[in-house]
């Protein structure tokens, strides 16, 4: 073990930190002999103050983020000193804006350079606001000469070209506020990205983005979702509802503390109120030694599929908003940490009218010890932008 090198001396090593309302988790991708990315290292630790993914306390989580990033030095042998970093909620909200330019060259040529201009054409006409920073400006298609559904216009032949892009923004303190709790934990923050994407680089395929897709990130304080179609980004956002309001929910139902009913919610949560006998009934005193109280399993279920019956709606109408309702053939990938609750899948597709599977980490090698790695997609998917951006061979 190598423990104390430097990152930047370490050819070849990316580092991706998520930044969550429950957990932070940072992953370390190393180039293996063949050139292939591999996991060297992945840590999480209990995330601190962060509520709904925003942060409310810079100081506890300066000290989470130097917990968990601790950890994963150890594991790796790496000294992390900077990372891409993802986050989620913060406001996060998309917009469509189109950009217009004439092309340059007196032969009509489309170059990198038009492209280029072309799109800070649609950032220009893009609504402003000194609250917002623009995170993500992402092409869904190019036209030249009213000729539509373009996606790479570079080479082509026309006088005008024209761009249909995605962005992506967040509220401006809730960024600055992520900022100095890294800066407080002495890590550099090379880029920023909106979760959701992130995790589509790992358990989504191409395939996948070609026929249609939803990723749902169901997390601790919010839910995020990224919707694709014939293989672009067509939008992407923050549900303000997650798994800290199911247990909010079970604390009320059964009249007990929060912590009590997460413990619950991890040991017998359900979805599905029928997966309980009618007799089967949950006993405080399992969880703490001052109450005695009893609840039914059935009980349990219904508050749980309540809240997540509340997560799909508003999953649903972001569909609708996207105009991709019922015309995903890839269905929804399902990750974060409550989609693990048993019956979510059927559940997921009698409410979403979708084909739904549990996301799968693609495209790297991972130890048996990390299971699917679908628990930490965002921060491998970081990881994986920040090494095929350094091999000039990222989706973005």
């Amino acid at each position: 073990m190598i423990y104390g090198v430097d990152i930047l001396g370490m050819r070849g090593v990316s580092i991706g930190i998520d930044v969550g309302t429950t957990s932070i988790t940072v992953a370390a991708v190393k180039t293996d002999k063949s050139g292939k990315p591999r996991l060297l290292a992945a840590a999480k630790s209990p995330s601190r103050g962060v509520r709904r993914g925003t942060v409310n306390d810079n100081g506890e989580l300066a000290l989470a983020i130097k917990a968990s990033v601790a950890e994963a030095s150890k594991i790796s042998g790496v000294r992390i000193k900077r990372a891409v970093v993802g986050f989620s909620g913060a406001g996060a909200a998309s917009s469509i804006s189109r950009g217009v330019i004439a092309v340059s060259r007196a032969d009509g040529e489309i170059t990198a350079e038009d492209v280029k201009r072309v799109m800070q054409a649609a950032e220009a006409l893009s609504p402003k606001s000194p609250n917002r920073e623009i995170i993500h400006m992402i092409p869904r298609s190019y036209g030249v000469d009213h000729e539509g559904g373009i996606k790479d216009p570079i080479g082509m032949v026309g006088m005008r070209l024209e761009v249909d892009a995605l962005i992506i923004d967040a509220q401006k303190l809730a960024l600055q506020n992520l900022v100095r709790a890294f800066e407080a934990a002495e890590i550099e923050v090379e880029d920023w990205f909106f979760s959701p994407i992130a995790a589509s680089e790992v358990v989504l395929s191409k395939r996948q983005k070609e026929l249609g897709v939803m990723l749902l990130d169901i997390g601790g304080g919010t839910t995020d979702y990224a919707i694709f179609e014939e293989g672009e980004l067509v939008d992407a956002g923050s549900i303000q509802l997650g798994g800290e309001h199911i247990s909010h929910d079970i604390a009320l139902g059964f009249k007990t503390h929060v912590d009590i009913a997460e413990a619950i919610k991890l040991r017998y949560g359900h979805i599905v109120p029928d997966s309980f006998a009618k007799r089967d009934v949950i006993t405080l005193a399992e969880f703490t030694e001052d109450d005695t109280s009893e609840y039914s399993g059935r009980q349990l279920a219904e508050i749980i599929q309540a809240r997540m019956a509340d997560i799909f709606e508003l999953a649903y109408k972001a569909l609708n908003r996207a105009g991709a309702a019922n015309r995903l053939p890839a269905g929804m990938v399902l990750i974060g940490g409550s989609s693990l609750l048993p019956g979510l899948r059927e559940f997921s597709k009698k409410e979403m009218r979708l084909p739904a599977e549990r996301g799968v980490a693609q495209g790297i090698e991972l130890s048996d010890s990390y299971g699917t790695g679908s628990d930490i997609a965002v921060a491998l998917g970081l990881a994986l932008w920040h090494f095929r951006e350094a091999g000039g061979s990222s989706n973005h």
